[in-house]
């Protein structure tokens, strides 16, 4: 069973505030709308209320109303490494990805959010692909949302929702 859905994906990036509606259910998603809309702020203290503003315009420029909202973090706001852990067995390969992303980031492991999954399990090691966002920005965005009195259902980088339109797209994809 296809379930078909209306979705509000929201952007943030710099000082504009972009959303688009989304169906889903068909071989494709479609986009049935987007509204994209500037924050206009004069004091870099009132960019957050400025970027509420924008978010609140946007959306009620909207014609069709989507029944949940995504948040989209931008790719050049993460980090993702591919790691190699030395072994198998989910919990333990849990336990192991903040110590081995840590030496990869230049800033310490308490002010990211981390997330991963596994790619394959090979001679007794696990391969995964670790993700991670500062919390400081996550925060800020979510907040954003909050204030302009949107609930995200979950945040997802752009980058991975691009590539998951492009595999479903090809018709043989490889790796």
């Amino acid at each position: 069973m296809i379930v078909t859905a209306k979705i509000g994906a929201i952007e943030i990036s710099g000082n504009e505030v972009r959303v688009a509606v989304i169906k889903t259910g068909g071989r494709l998603p479609k986009i049935l709308e987007l509204q994209s809309c500037k924050a206009e702020y004069e004091n870099p203290e009132d960019r957050v209320t400025a970027l509420v503003q924008a978010l609140n315009t946007a959306l009620d420029n909207l014609k069709i109303h989507p029944a949940t909202y995504v948040l989209c973090v931008s790719s050049s706001s993460t980090i993702v490494r591919s790691l190699t852990i030395p072994f198998k067995g989910l919990n333990r390969v849990d336990k192991a990805v903040p110590f081995e992303i840590e030496p990869h980031l230049a800033f310490p492991l308490e002010d990211l959010l981390l997330d991963h999954s596994v790619i394959t399990e090979i001679d007794g090691n696990t391969e995964v692909l670790a993700v991670g966002v500062r919390k400081q920005h996550l925060e800020e965005q979510l907040h954003i949302l909050a204030e302009a009195g949107v609930e995200a259902e979950l945040a997802a980088v752009d980058a991975a929702g691009m590539t998951a339109l492009w595999q479903a797209v090809q018709k043989k994809s490889r790796g």
